[in-house]
């Protein structure tokens, strides 16, 4: 069986009792609504582990929760800071997702490749999938290090912004099982 991260937020200023409320009514709902095996719902949960960890960056808290969490164990509770992006944040999250695509693309069409070659039996690999697969080899080479720096100037900017915030949301989630 597979696993997904499944997370929730709740608000900052929640005391650790309304967490842990919030936190099992969320559980019995996907209980109500998904059962309570291989959902990948939160009602896979065993428990709630709150933390005194607070970061600046969502995705560095849930980098957390994805370390830390444990499949069929507790979900893992901790802060991180609330943001609006600027909009310059906005137009490389934009560019991002652009150049996701390109890569996305190119694997699409060696997929497609391939699966031809299986459709006739092909024993041999034809021209047409090495073709595919030097130019997903291309796309991959020129265009990842224009997403790492996409990424790279979107962290620096959610820094920024997040050094100006003084708000605050609970992240609670781990791994559950699917």
């Amino acid at each position: 069986m597979g696993a997904c991260l499944n997370t929730m937020t709740v608000d900052g200023k929640a005391s650790k009792q309304e967490i842990t409320d919030q936190f099992n009514a969320r559980c019995e709902e996907d209980g109500y609504e998904c059962g309570n095996t291989y959902s990948g719902s939160f009602s896979e949960f065993t428990g709630l582990r709150i933390t005194d960890l607070a970061y600046d960056l969502e995705s560095d808290a849930e980098d957390y929760v994805s370390e830390h969490g444990e499949k069929w164990g507790p979900a893992v509770a901790l802060k991180h800071k609330v943001y609006d992006m600027p909009k310059l944040g906005t137009l490389h999250q934009v560019a991002l997702q652009a150049l996701h695509q390109k890569v996305y693309d190119a694997g699409a069409k060696l997929r497609n490749a391939r699966d031809k070659m299986r459709i006739n039996n092909r024993s041999t690999v034809p021209a047409y999938v090495t073709k595919a697969e030097a130019s997903y080899d291309k796309v991959v080479e020129t265009v990842q290090p224009k997403i790492d720096e996409r990424k790279r100037k979107i962290r620096e900017i959610e820094r920024k912004a997040a050094a100006k915030s003084k708000k605050f949301v609970w992240l609670i989630g781990g791994w559950c099982s699917s």
